[in-house]
């Protein structure tokens, strides 16, 4: 991997999003690392090589969490809130946003981290309890 893309993921690590600069790769070795930490999964990148505009995404297929109606409403109502042209498409798992300013986009990334990530904002997924949280079991270590 080349030193600049090493550096993207570093500062994706420290932020909580990726600049992907339309290099697939990176965006796979930034979601392995999200999964690790269960953490959502949150890149931009350009449309094209010189456009004005970008998308960004957000998957959270790597927390084992869904979005709940409250989220998704406030992923919605975000392009607004921030005065930025666009299109959104949410769903419980993930979302993506289109054709948003190139300068705003770092901006709107770090905006749906917060979101996201907010206590109400989501709800644990279907089949992802622990043996702990589902049977009301304390876990006990024995020794050999």
């Amino acid at each position: 991997m080349a030193t600049s893309d090493r550096t993207r993921l570093i500062r994706a690590r420290e932020n909580g999003y990726l600049d992907a600069a339309g290099r697939p790769q990176i965006v796979a070795a930034h979601a392995f690392w999200c999964w690790r930490l269960r953490v959502p999964a949150i890149w931009y990148e350009r449309k094209s090589p010189r456009s004005k505009y970008g998308q960004l995404h957000l998957e959270l297929y790597t927390t084992g969490r869904l979005l709940t109606e409250q989220g998704q409403n406030e992923m919605t109502d975000l392009l607004r809130k921030l005065h930025l042209p666009g299109r959104v498409t949410v769903s419980g798992d993930d979302a993506h946003w289109e054709d948003v300013p190139r300068q705003r986009l770092e901006e709107l990334a770090r905006t749906v981290l917060r979101i996201a990530t907010r206590m109400g904002n989501y709800e644990l997924r279907r089949g992802t309890e622990s043996v702990a949280e589902t049977k009301n079991v304390l876990l006990w270590k024995r020794s050999a």
